[in-house]
């Protein structure tokens, strides 16, 4: 699979969380696509492990580009119904434009 580039605005910035008897580490940040367009999309990305810590210095308003996986999984419900689950994982990104003030609040 080709390389997935998004390039958007941080408008939330989650907490790290830690799931499992391994205490595996994941965050989620939410940026948002063509602000000044009729239909802004906001989209949902997640890193995981070591990226969590480095997604500190993001605060909201900062344009960056991540360099993101496709992910998906099936699983299988109690009644034997099958749903699918994609995720955006985040493996690098780059800030491109930052901010000068610090307000970690929900743009929303």
């Amino acid at each position: 699979m080709e390389a997935i580039k998004i390039q958007g605005k941080v408008i939330n910035l989650g907490n790290t969380i830690e799931v499992g008897e391994k205490k595996f580490k994941k965050r989620e940040i939410v940026i948002i696509l063509d602000a000044d367009s009729q239909y802004p999309q906001e989209i949902a990305l997640q890193g995981t492990r070591d990226l969590c810590d480095k997604m500190d210095d993001l605060v909201i308003g900062t344009e960056v580009l991540f360099h993101i996986n496709l992910n998906g999984r099936k699983w299988t419900n109690k009644e034997g119904i099958y749903q699918w689950f994609n995720s955006l994982q985040i493996w690098k990104f780059e800030v491109i434009t930052s901010v000068s003030f610090v307000d970690n609040e929900p743009a929303f």
